[in-house]
């Protein structure tokens, strides 16, 4: 504790016993601060809009990847109905094997369909337990018969009303599980008035396609957009195959899906994200878009890096102008200091130059022309003591001398009276008596 206070003490000390170091502590503090409100400030709002601006267009990319493969799906579906409603491909279906060159044609024509359109993964028109007419998927029978027993049979519970089923599926050649969407319609005879079920018409959304569609929806170090489940939650869909049938979102943040879309903040791993979510029409799917917030901020953080690094060669700039600046006004002080410091050495003949016209300027002339005036008091002062002092000589002097002269006249008078001449000793007397009026400045 102690050697944390005397860490904290030399610095302050130091700053304490220096005009010069409080100047520039100042100009630092007002710096920092005014620089870091504005930086921040300005870091604040930036994000703000930023965010903003991000989920309105994470959204509205949401709406258009939802309207794209909604449009894939609506095509696929009226290619189903305008089959399901045509006589002569009934009557294809009930007596598939009989006609071959009805089969070409419709190869032809299913195949013509998928190369048209590459979301389409396999089309299938099948007899119930019987031919059927295929067209792509990489999927073998043999691990399809599984998944088409229960896709047919969906159908038929449908009896002709067309929907989209999810299927899972494994390939037998890559060993891979593909999760996608069929959509399956039972076909039935409708020149009967009884309409039995002939057999059944699917089209596969293809998983390789969604995926890579889902891959080019966002740049990969922005985020990621996946097809869930609605009901678990669970990835159906994913550009990252390790993410398929896994959670996308915690239990909490799936209660949040209520309306058809949307948006929501949540935090993953520690890290908050933007979630976007879209559901889809006609099928237990919701789009499901998820962004770091750190990188909708990326742009920010490097304005804000950039301001940062300004910042700092700004404030080492001001400093070194600040320094300047003090040193202008620190070093007249430090003159002064010194001029005081002669004076209380009794160096009152001391002169500091006078080198501005500003506050500095008029105490420097101040300061020397109250040493010079000191000066000139001492000199004089000294000079009167020193006359005062000849004065007092000169009296003491005054007064030495009329005793010897005193003495004189006496003895004169005695051996002018010893001689018996009174005009001597009279003139003796009246002569000291004229003396002793004088000194004793007296007056007629």
């Amino acid at each position: 504790m102690n050697d944390i206070f005397h860490w904290f003490a030399k610095p302050y000390s130091a700053v304490k016993r220096s005009l010069y170091r409080k100047m520039l502590l100042a100009f630092l503090s007002i710096l920092l601060v005014t620089v870091t409100l504005l930086g921040v400030n300005y870091y604040v709002q930036t994000s703000e809009m930023i965010k903003d601006q991000a989920v309105l267009s994470m959204e509205r990319l949401s709406e258009q990847s939802e309207s794209t493969l909604s449009s894939y799906m609506r095509n696929m579906k009226n290619f189903s109905w305008n089959y399901f409603g045509d006589p002569n491909f009934q009557q294809f279906v009930k007596k598939m094997g009989s006609d071959p060159a009805a089969f070409s044609y419709y190869l032809s024509k299913f195949a013509q369909f998928r190369n048209d359109n590459p979301m389409v993964d396999f089309i299938l028109a099948c007899q119930l337990n019987g031919n059927q007419l295929m067209v792509g998927g990489e999927m073998q029978e043999a691990v399809l018969h599984s998944e088409m027993i229960r896709l047919q049979k969906l159908a038929v519970e449908n009896d002709g009303k067309g929907q989209w089923i999810p299927t899972v599926t494994d390939a037998r050649r890559t060993g891979e599980t593909a999760y996608t969407l069929v959509y399956v319609q039972a076909l039935k005879e409708v020149k009967v008035d009884s309409r039995p079920v002939i057999g059944v018409f699917m089209l596969r959304l293809s998983d390789n396609y969604i995926r890579e569609w889902l891959n080019g929806i966002l740049p990969a170090d922005q985020g990621k957009f996946r097809l869930a489940q609605l009901s678990d939650g669970r990835v159906i869909v994913a550009s990252d195959r390790e993410s398929v049938g896994k959670a996308i979102l915690s239990e909490r943040d799936m209660n949040r899906l209520k309306d058809v879309s949307g948006y929501f903040m949540t935090r993953e791993n520690g890290a908050r994200q933007l979630v976007v979510y879209r559901k889809l029409a006609d099928v237990d799917w919701v789009l499901i878009g998820k962004v770091p917030v750190r990188a909708m901020l990326a742009e920010v953080d490097q304005v804000a890096n950039q301001t940062i690094l300004i910042a700092g060669v700004g404030l080492l700039i001001s400093m070194m102008l600040a320094s300047l600046l003090s040193s202008r006004i620190v070093v007249p002080l430090k003159r002064l200091r010194v001029g005081m410091k002669a004076i209380e050495t009794g160096n009152y003949g001391i002169s500091i130059p006078v080198q501005t016209d500003d506050e500095i300027g008029y105490m420097t002339a101040g300061f020397n022309k109250m040493a010079h005036e000191m000066n000139r008091m001492i000199v004089q002062v000294y000079e009167s003591e020193l006359v005062k002092k000849d004065a007092v000589i000169k009296a003491l002097q005054s007064q030495i001398n009329p005793h010897f002269l005193y003495n004189t006249l006496g003895t004169i008078e005695g051996i002018a009276l010893e001689y018996g001449d009174d005009r001597i000793g009279y003139i003796s007397r009246s002569l000291a008596k004229m003396f002793r009026y004088n000194i004793s400045e007296g007056s007629f």
